[in-house]
Formats: structure tokens, C-alpha cells, sequence
């Protein structure tokens, strides 16, 4: 028996929240619901009425799962375009009430990272070196949906099942604030947490996709638009930390402004120039806008449809943890290989909430099956074959998510070991044509030298075949072999021939 060493990575399920353009409503529920999910940071806003724009946001965030906010027919119909984005739940609810009639969320939640933080800074330390704020604002405050946005707020216990915001003031001690609709902004220091930011604690970028154009900055635009508020909600969604900024609030915004540029133009000097810029992004003309008030080493950016193709702007990879394992590799009766494994630790703590939340565990098994030309464990990035991935690659066909560097196999939480096919080489390359309506078969020819590649015992053991004279003795008539052709050990082909 073979092993393999393969890289395991623990990481979120990335939902697309498809809500109609201008539906205020379905946008604050949305973003309610994503700041309950550890991780929920980094899931887009796709509006669904143009159907260009918002297919390319969700290939370019590379979405597990497309998630209708309200029961409007139209986003229904949006995500049946999508066929290999299924729903991997068995229920069609994020929060699924049991039998004893509590609610329980289907991915990991904050209660994660509120636990974590609470055991590295709040346990048994009387002088915690955090501070954690719950702001609350009233619903006619100009600046709600800003600061829905920027600061976070959850459902009601009635909708998650979970009182969040009990937890943060019992665990870390959580103060409620409550601002005034002509008060100047809230000044978060770099220790002061809010309700957004365990959304996205405790979590890393993986180097696989890096964003060129994620520099800090700020946000320019109207705090009462819906595209202004989705196109920087999506853009920090890509790890960018920017700031909103609405000049018709500009008392409000001030002192919050003046710290952040003061701390953008604090960071340690970069090698380029460039890398030292800060970036002023605006969805308008910016030969419109006033950008004297943000200072020197600007960068200015304008959130078009093209930022949104995958060639300028690119939302990476976040993860939890990652892990090695060595797996084993057998053979089974379908002649393909097989590679089972335990799983490394996770970063989170063993208990019965996670037999119902889930994750996404991504496998990167490096170089996969050397030598073997028939078979493989290295999936093409191409995700309309997830559905033929989750059949065979593993045995569930909803929950297979192609990714750049691996496959992501949706799973419980509580999973410890996992067990994946290899893919058969011919069957792959047939499935790879079929996506756009060509029907492949393997030619004669090929089959042929398949055959022999089997034969001489892998691909680089055909080397010999560089030399004339082996070439000549494999060109002869069949039935007038030499000593030489009858000492070569064949074995008997897999493909039936001669």
C-alpha cells in the first residue's frame, strides 16, 4: 500500500446572497444573517437583474452557494443557472429547528471565535487587553445602513435560535452603545471589536489568489445608494479594509476619517511606491469628486462592471487552519486508486453543535498519483463538473467544490477522517468536452497507446521507445517476433486489446 501526503485546509462555505437590485430589505437581512457566520465577511452581495454583472461576481468569488434572501421568483430562477452550485443542506433554511424545538445554525457561527477569544484574552484575566462594543442606532438614523455595514448587527433569537449578542456579554463582557442619529461616528481604536469583527477573526488569506488591487482606503459614495452600499460591502468581501465615506455626512464622518488616514499613512514603508498609495474608490466619474481632503499618495479607483471580470480586482482564498495528513493509497475494485486519511486538528472546540454546522475541507494532494497515467487526484478548476466531482471524486453529488489548487468537500464539522477516489483520465477528458456539447471518444490510436503505455509499466518507463532500435523491433509484422520482442514481460492490457 502507497501513501501520499496531502495539504488539509479548514475553511468556510462561501454563500452568495442573491437579492433583487434595490431591495434595501433583503440587503440589511442578508447582511444580518452573514455577520452570525464565522467567515460571513467574505460573502458577496450579488444583485440579480443583470445577470452578466452578477455571473461574474460569482465566479469571481468563487461561490459554494447561491442563497435566495426573500421568495422572490426571480432570484429562484437566477440560481436554477447555476446547476453546479446546489444546495448541499437536506433542509432549505440556515437555521433548522429540531424535534426538541431549538434552532441550530448549518455552518460554524461566531460562537467559535467568541469562545477562542474569550479563552486567549478574557479567561481568568481580570484586565482584558480587548474591548468588545455592541452599537445600536436608531432605524431613521441617515447612517443606519452605514452602519449596519461597518459595525454589524444579527437577527432576532427567534430567527437564528442563538441570542449572539447574550454571548459576547457573557463571555467577553460586551458593552451596548447607543448613538444618536447627529452624533459624529463612533472612533474604533485597534483593540475595540464589534459584531462585524467576528465575522471574519482568527482567519488567514491562502497565497494561492492574491489581490493586487486590495490597498486600504476609503469608500466615497452615498449612504442612502443601494449599489454604493453593495459595491463596498463586496469589496472589503476580497480582505480590502476600506472605509465608507459620504460627503453629505461629512461632520459625522470626520473624526473617524482623520484617525484612519492617520493610520494608513503610519504603516511600515513598502518597497514600491505604489504599494504605499491610498485608495479612494468611488462607483462615480472621478474627475467629479473632491479627493483634496484625503490628503497626498492617493490611488484612484472607479468600481465599474470590469472590475468584477477577474482580471483586476480578485477575492482570495480565507481559511481557518491547514494541516498535513498521510494518506493511504489502495486499489479497489473499480481499478481506480483510493485515498483515505485522517483529518488534522481542527481550530475550534469538539462539541454537539457541529454535527450539524459545516464547513468546507479542501484537499491539496500535491503532485497526486506519480505514475500512474490512468488515474489522478488533481481535479481542472472547472466548476461545472461538480457535480461529476461529488460522484466520483467523493460519493455525495451536491457536495464537491472545485477549487484552484484542490477540491473543497463540504462536510460536518465534527468529521474526523475522509476517504476520495481518483478520477479516471479518459472519463475526465470526456466530461471536460461535454460541458460544451462535444461528444469525445478515445480514438484507436489512443487506445493503442494506452495499451502500451500500461504495458511498459507507466509513461516513463516508455523512454526506451527514444531509441531506433527499440522502435524498429515494435514496428514489426505481427507474428515474426525476435528473441529480443519475446523477452519483453507485457502484461495483459486493461483496455481488452491486443
Amino acid at each position: 500500500m502507497n501513501t501520499l501526503s496531502v495539504t488539509v485546509r479548514y475553511r468556510p462555505i462561501r454563500i452568495g446572497w442573491c437579492v433583487s437590485t434595490g431591495g434595501f430589505a433583503a440587503l440589511r437581512e442578508a447582511l444580518k444573517l452573514t455577520f452570525t457566520m464565522w467567515g460571513g465577511r467574505y460573502n458577496p452581495i450579488i444583485p440579480i437583474n443583470d445577470f452578466e454583472a452578477a455571473s461574474s461576481l460569482v465566479q469571481l468569488f468563487r461561490v459554494d452557494v447561491l442563497w435566495p434572501v426573500t421568495d422572490d421568483e426571480a432570484v429562484k430562477e437566477f440560481i436554477k443557472r447555476f446547476p453546479h452550485l446546489p444546495n448541499p443542506f437536506f433542509q432549505e433554511e440556515l437555521f433548522v429547528l429540531h424535534s426538541n424545538g431549538e434552532r441550530i445554525p448549518q455552518l460554524l457561527d461566531i460562537y467559535h471565535p467568541i469562545l477562542r477569544l474569550h479563552g486567549d484574552h478574557f479567561k481568568n484575566n481580570p484586565l482584558p487587553d480587548a474591548s468588545i462594543s455592541i452599537f445600536e442606532w436608531q432605524a431613521e438614523d441617515p447612517l443606519a445602513d452605514v452602519l449596519l455595514v461597518t459595525l454589524g448587527a444579527v437577527p432576532t433569537t427567534q430567527v437564528t435560535g442563538t441570542d449572539y449578542l447574550d454571548l459576547l456579554k457573557q463571555y467577553l463582557s460586551a458593552q451596548t452603545v447607543a448613538l444618536l442619529p447627529k452624533e459624529p461616528l463612533p472612533l474604533l481604536t485597534g483593540n475595540g471589536w464589534t459584531v462585524s469583527t467576528f465575522c471574519h477573526a482568527f482567519m488567514q488569506q491562502h497565497y494561492s489568489v492574491l489581490n493586487h488591487w486590495g490597498h486600504p482606503g476609503v469608500y466615497v459614495g452615498s449612504a442612502s445608494d443601494f449599489d454604493d452600499l453593495v459595491t463596498f460591502w463586496n469589496l472589503r468581501a476580497t480582505d480590502t479594509s476600506l472605509m465608507f465615506y459620504d460627503p453629505n455626512q461629512a461632520a459625522r464622518f470626520e473624526p473617524n476619517l482623520t484617525n484612519w488616514l492617520e493610520l494608513l499613512r503610519s504603516r511600515p514603508k513598502r518597497r514600491l511606491e505604489s504599494e504605499n498609495s491610498i485608495a479612494i474608490w468611488t462607483k462615480e466619474n472621478m474627475h467629479a469628486l473632491d479627493v483634496s481632503i484625503f490628503g497626498q499618495g492617493l490611488r484612484l479607483c472607479t468600481a465599474r462592471d470590469g472590475t468584477w471580470n477577474g482580471l483586476n480586482i480578485k477575492a482570495p482564498y480565507m481559511y481557518y487552519s491547514e494541516g498535513s495528513a498521510l494518506a493511504a493509497i489502495e486499489e479497489v475494485s473499480s481499478g481506480l486508486p483510493k485515498m483515505s486519511f485522517q483529518l488534522p486538528p481542527k481550530p475550534f472546540d469538539e462539541d454537539m453543535r457541529l454535527y450539524d454546522q459545516h464547513l468546507v475541507v479542501s484537499i491539496d494532494p500535491g503532485i497526486g498519483l506519480f505514475g500512474n497515467e490512468r488515474a489522478t487526484l488533481q481535479a481542472p478548476n472547472v466548476p461545472e463538473l461538480n457535480e461529476y466531482y461529488g460522484r466520483q471524486y467523493y460519493f455525495e453529488w451536491n457536495k464537491a467544490r472545485v477549487e484552484p489548487e484542490g477540491m473543497g468537500i463540504i462536510s460536518d464539522a465534527s468529521r474526523s477522517d475522509l476517504s476520495l477516489n481518483a478520477l479516471d483520465v479518459v472519463e475526465l477528458v470526456k466530461q471536460i468536452f461535454s460541458i460544451v456539447g462535444i461528444d469525445a471518444q478515445p480514438s484507436k490510436p489512443g487506445l493503442i497507446a494506452a495499451q502500451l503505455i500500461y504495458q511498459m509499466g507507466g509513461l516513463q518507463k516508455c523512454r526506451a521507445f527514444k531509441i531506433a532500435g527499440v522502435r524498429n523491433l515494435n514496428e514489426q509484422p505481427r507474428g515474426k517476433t525476435t528473441g529480443y520482442q519475446k523477452s519483453f514481460n507485457c502484461r495483459s492490457s486493461p483496455l481488452g486489446l491486443p
